[in-house]
């Protein structure tokens, strides 16, 4: 099952899912990327360097979201399997993903604690800044949202998305000046856990109701007709 997931991850990488994800993601991603790139020419060198180091994980984590949306391929849902092989091979597979993404994030801030000797403290809150990245579900349109939870669930993970990326990056070039004072530890550890946490505990919820959505053929296939209009 596990050599079946990572053929599926990686062959999101082809020309065609990418195409597919940009223009279904387009305006989402250049509102994220466009800003932060343009603070580059506010740096210096070493904060540059610093600020790279840390963004660019984020960066490949969201792309990685819009690229792997939750559901199987055609024809995994034309054979004949169990509902409970199909959650179980989809539980799987947003798993795989969450954990390939924290793999570049723990590359990226070990070459950020090579480089600058950062403390682990820091170290740690970036990580845990990366993991809520990585926990983000790709955004669809949706017909049937009459209770409105959808809309809810879009404006959390705009917090989980903004939050996260602001801390990093204040980090990074707290880091590239030196290292980060306590004060500052103190309050990106309080965004994490006042602010952060919960919002993964209510989005939790909305992820496995995704994930059991994606299921069933039916369901999936409405919704990605919606997503073309």
């Amino acid at each position: 099952m596990w050599k079946n997931i990572a053929v599926d991850y990686y062959r999101a990488y082809s020309w065609s899912g990418i195409r597919e994800m940009w223009k279904t993601n387009a305006g989402a991603l250049v509102s994220i990327i466009y800003p932060l790139f343009v603070m580059l020419f506010q740096m210096t060198s070493g904060e540059k360097c610093a600020y790279l180091i840390v963004y660019l994980p984020m960066l490949y984590i969201l792309l990685s979201v819009h690229m792997h949306p939750v559901r199987l391929c055609k024809m995994m849902y034309l054979c004949p399997m169990e509902a409970d092989r199909r959650m179980q091979y989809i539980r799987s597979s947003y798993n795989f993903g969450v954990a390939l993404r924290m793999t570049s994030a723990f590359i990226g801030t070990g070459i950020l604690v090579m480089l600058y000797d950062c403390g682990v403290i820091v170290a740690a809150e970036i990580l845990l800044n990366d993991l809520v990245l990585s926990l983000l579900l790709p955004s669809e349109k949706k017909t049937d949202d009459r209770d409105g939870v959808f809309h809810k669930e879009i404006v959390c993970m705009i917090f989980m998305i903004a939050v996260p990326m602001l801390c990093n990056l204040i980090l990074a070039l707290a880091i590239a000046d030196g290292e980060p004072h306590r004060t500052l530890d103190r309050i990106i550890f309080a965004c994490i856990v006042l602010i952060q946490a919960p919002l993964v505990f209510r989005y939790r919820k909305y992820v496995h109701s995704e994930l059991e959505k994606a299921v069933y053929y039916e369901e999936k296939t409405a919704q990605k007709k919606t997503r073309r209009f």
